[in-house]
């Protein structure tokens, strides 16, 4: 239904976000929109 495409997308957008903050984390610090994250914090300390 449109409400388990929603949920789908919805997910993907977050999975999207997750991936770019993995991403600016691995850039710097600063590029992260989520400030800090488990991974961060695995590999930055």
């Amino acid at each position: 239904g449109r409400l388990g495409q929603s949920l789908f997308r919805a997910g993907l957008d977050l999975l999207t976000l997750w991936a770019l903050a993995l991403w600016g984390a691995g850039g710097g610090r600063r590029g992260s929109p989520l400030g800090l994250c488990p991974m961060e914090v695995l590999t930055c300390t």
